[in-house]
């Protein structure tokens, strides 16, 4: 049976550990893109567009603000002022990997997010011959 998650699912959010000057860190949990929910798409569509449209500002200004208009739907107020004084650097790579985690088609996201929850032992030795015998997996000797 085909599982569909809900749009506040943990599944279908991509989380990232973002080092903040001071030795600090931000934990920013944003949906993939196509989990938005349609009125905070629009808003920020609209927003986006007035950034473009916007020749004052510079190459580097213009990724910048895009960048903080996608966060800020979905960033509390209290993490979003720190997300204002990040480098130009820092969130090309949140969105980067934003949009990476994005693209994985759902039926893989759902698969990994399913065997992540299973079991994690780790297999046993398949390296070893017959001939190294059960001291060869077990570490001893």
């Amino acid at each position: 049976m085909l599982d569909i998650p809900a749009a506040d699912d943990p599944r279908v959010t991509v989380t990232m550990n973002v080092a903040l000057k001071g030795g600090k860190t931000l934990i920013l949990s944003v949906p993939r893109f196509d989990f938005i929910d349609e009125p905070t798409h629009k808003d920020m569509s609209v927003e986006l567009e007035k950034i473009d449209a916007d020749e004052t500002l510079s190459a580097r200004e213009r990724v910048r603000a895009s960048t903080l208009v996608m966060l800020k739907p979905f960033v509390a107020a209290r993490d979003y002022k720190p997300c204002e004084s990040l480098v130009v650097g820092q969130l090309n790579v949140i969105r980067d990997h934003w949009i990476a985690q994005s693209n994985i088609t759902l039926g893989e996201l759902l698969a990994s997010a399913a065997s992540s929850t299973a079991n994690t032992e780790a297999p046993s030795n398949t390296t070893s011959t017959p001939e190294d015998g059960p001291d060869a997996t077990s570490g001893g000797g």
